[in-house]
């Protein structure tokens, strides 16, 4: 039995694993991933997976945030052709199986370099643990969640699995197979570039057997160049590619702080993702940490000190073989924080940054902590067995904190409202609670999130679309225009400030003036579906035939089987044949409206039903259903209505209001 140990607690870790994140594999999409996946329509057509390594257009439907990361947009792809549509389920059982597979190669990993320096039996189980630790951590969660920070995992993967290749097939080096890996990381995100600064260390500790002193001695620098040499495949090929990818992109949208505020306090952010490892009790999904404004800041000097004894302990652990896996554990802690330490991100510190560095801070923890108990007594019968039972709370504690964390990324609803707690002066955080309370029709408590969140972040173009539309639905006309006006002022090239301001011109029936603004976002963004179909509707009822068919066959090229633009090329009325074709729960909301504002009552009414046999907890269906009785003067249903609402969402406030109303009429 002794044999097969190592693989039944493997096996039993996995099982563990499964356990922690048996709560998330329904939870929802979130911020970025509207842009990337739910709007994508090109991840709609697995047909259309060689273009993804060549149009950086193809990854998200947002111009700002268009780049190669092909393997990624692929992957997103498969899932959705899977699923069937959009069942978040396909998208995170993908991700999840490839942190699964991650974790084994880091424990195979962990295994090599310890056995190197601790070469005993205890080795195996310094590893699993080390690896368990890793992959049970609490702030992991915030990555596996997130759909779109796929790309963080699967690069992280390619870069452990390059350097497993690199490790295991030694005698096979001049293959170059590790390039195979090396390649498909690179096409997964840009953080694979610093591959081969981990490589050249674990050469130049582990099979070279230098210390970072040796860094500094000119009889050494021979060894060091043969080393540089012997990853000049791999760095030729990361570099070329790297290239070619940041030629491609566009992502220019995150880089807003100044470059030496932004490094002044990155050394500071690393303290935090350190004392995070031990104690993460404050994940948030956005944080509203920013820059630091002055030099002498006390977090700056506390920052440069914790870096200052990062260096000391590198230097001091790589001189002796036994403490080798130490050095090379805060090595990769700080080479894989580099790359978003030194570029201005937008966001100072995000959580997801974590997953990669916290591989190597595994390691080097774990290992410091063995080798304090092996130096120690030697452990007896009971200290073992307290041993065991301390390494078992510890993994229970990050798997307990891992599956509360997926409980807060549940939904919208959930995540923003966490964030508001965690961050209260994040204005991004405020605003997007509050577009969770107008999407379930608590206006009046968004406007108040809205308001906050302008204090913050006074010139966000988004944050003024989102008070345009809030003040339409309270029925503020006037607010309402000014603030679309704002959102087109403040962002002039966000395709977003021009399509909302359309949709707002088109319910209005301002139909000239319509086609102005969402022809003004199409220039900024072709591939906006939403926009298109607005573009398709306006066109249709302005009369524009020639318009609306070449506008039919655009959005065919690109969504092919978009159901309005094949109803203009067949014939048909669009907007009087969409009730029949298959929406999802919340177009049927939506197209309840649109009768609603039309006069059209009943036919709102049958939008509404065919919304609940989609949707049976559709508050807001509910609620059109009574405005629209009431509307006709069937007082009676509207009140059954109203209750339904109200049974749902008991802070609805609108619904209250409908119900009042119909109560009045019949003086109840």
């Amino acid at each position: 039995m002794k044999k097969y140990t190592i693989l039944l607690l493997g096996l039993l870790l996995i099982a563990g694993l499964f356990g922690i994140y048996s709560n998330h594999f329904h939870n929802s999409f979130h911020f970025d991933d509207d842009h990337t996946i739910v709007n994508n329509v090109h991840i709609r057509e697995i047909s259309n997976i060689p273009e993804f390594f060549v149009n950086p257009k193809m990854f998200s439907s947002r111009p700002d945030h268009q780049g190669l990361r092909p393997i990624v947009t692929t992957t997103l792809a498969i899932d959705y052709w899977l699923a069937g549509g959009y069942d978040t389920f396909y998208f995170h059982l993908s991700t999840f199986l490839v942190f699964v597979l991650l974790g084994i190669f880091i424990f195979y990993i962990f295994f090599v370099i310890v056995k190197k320096s601790f070469p005993s039996q205890g080795a195996k189980y310094i590893a699993l643990f080390a690896a368990a630790v890793y992959c049970y951590h609490t702030a992991n969660a915030e990555t596996i969640n997130y759909v779109i920070s796929r790309s963080d995992v699967l690069s992280t993967f390619f870069a452990v699995l390059t350097l497993g290749v690199y490790i295991r097939f030694r005698e096979l080096r001049n293959w170059h197979l590790y390039l195979i890996p090396a390649v498909l990381g690179i096409l997964s995100k840009e953080a694979m570039a610093i591959c081969p600064i981990l490589i050249f260390f674990y050469i130049y500790f582990f099979e070279e057997e230098l210390s970072m002193q040796d860094l500094f001695k000119v009889k050494k620098w021979k060894k060091i160049g043969s080393i540089i040499v012997k990853l000049a495949p791999l760095i030729i090929v990361i570099a070329s590619l790297q290239l070619y990818t940041l030629s491609k992109n566009h992502m220019d949208s995150g880089f807003s702080n100044p470059l030496p505020n932004y490094l002044l306090t990155q050394p500071y952010i690393w303290l935090h993702y350190f004392i995070t490892f031990f104690f993460p009790f404050n994940l948030s999904a956005d944080t509203d940490m920013t820059v630091f404004n002055n030099l002498l800041d006390d977090r700056v000097f506390i920052g440069l000190f914790f870096v200052i004894a990062l260096v000391y302990f590198i230097f001091k652990t790589s001189r002796n073989k036994n403490t080798k896996p130490i050095a090379f554990g805060l090595i990769w802690f700080v080479v894989t924080l580099l790359p978003t330490s030194i570029v201005p991100l937008a966001e100072v510190t995000n959580d997801h940054r974590m997953l990669f560095p916290f591989i190597g801070l595994s390691l080097a923890i774990i290992y410091s902590l063995s080798m304090l108990i092996v130096n120690s007594k030697a452990p007896n019968r009971m200290n073992k067995i307290l041993i065991a039972s301390v390494c078992c709370l510890l993994l229970m504690s990050f798997g307990y904190g891992t599956y509360q964390r997926n409980k807060v990324w549940k939904d919208g609803f959930s995540l923003w409202h966490d964030v508001t707690i965690k961050s209260p002066r994040n204005g991004r955080g405020l605003m997007n609670y509050g577009t969770k309370l107008m999407g379930r029709g608590d206006y009046v408590e968004a406007l108040d999130y809205y308001e906050r969140a302008k204090v913050f972040n006074p010139y966000y173009s988004t944050l003024f679309i989102n008070l345009g539309i809030v003040h339409n639905g309270l029925g503020n006309i006037d607010d309402a225009e000014f603030n679309f006006n704002k959102a087109l002022q403040y962002g002039s090239n966000n395709s977003n400030s021009y399509f909302f301001y359309a949709r707002y011109l088109n319910e209005h029936n301002r139909l000239d003036e319509a086609m102005e603004m969402a022809e003004k976002s199409h220039e900024l963004n072709k591939y906006y579906l939403e926009n298109e179909q607005l573009l398709l509707k306006v066109y249709e009822k302005l009369g524009l035939q020639e318009k609306l068919k070449l506008k039919a066959q655009e959005v065919l090229k690109f969504s092919k089987n978009d159901p309005l633009a094949l109803a203009i090329l067949q014939n048909k009325n669009i907007i009087e044949s969409e009730v029949n074709r298959t929406f999802s729960a919340r177009e049927l909301v939506n197209l309840s409206l649109h009768y609603y504002n039309k006069g059209k009552y009943n036919e709102c009414i049958d939008a509404c039903y065919k919304a609940i046999k989609l949707d049976s907890n559709s508050h807001i269906a509910y609620n059109n259903i009574c405005s629209a009785y009431n509307q006709i003067g069937e007082y009676q249903k509207a009140i059954k209505a109203c209750e339904k609402a109200l049974q749902i969402n008991p802070d609805f406030t609108i619904a209250n209001n409908n119900l009042k109303l119909a109560k009045d009429k019949l003086n109840l």
